[in-house]
């Protein structure tokens, strides 16, 4: 795979936690486990699934880059 599709992966796969984050949070405050006091905090907790899972993709995309390069 090429660095761009790879760099691609990454940024989508954290878009997909970042908007799956407010999605997630008022599903659990529907069943009445989570308790979110106001609507803005969403958005901090979007902020922070997207730093979250952009530095773990970081860190394992080229990891799986290697491992398949090692594999051909």
């Amino acid at each position: 795979m090429g660095m761009t599709l790879l760099n691609m992966v990454l940024f989508q796969g954290t878009w997909c936690a970042a908007v799956s984050a407010p999605l997630s949070y008022l599903a659990g405050q529907a069943l009445r486990k989570v308790v979110i006091p106001t609507l803005p905090l969403l958005v901090v907790i979007s902020v922070v699934w997207f730093s979250l899972f952009y530095v773990l993709f970081a860190r394992i995309v080229p990891q799986v880059n290697r491992s398949i390069l090692e594999n051909f």
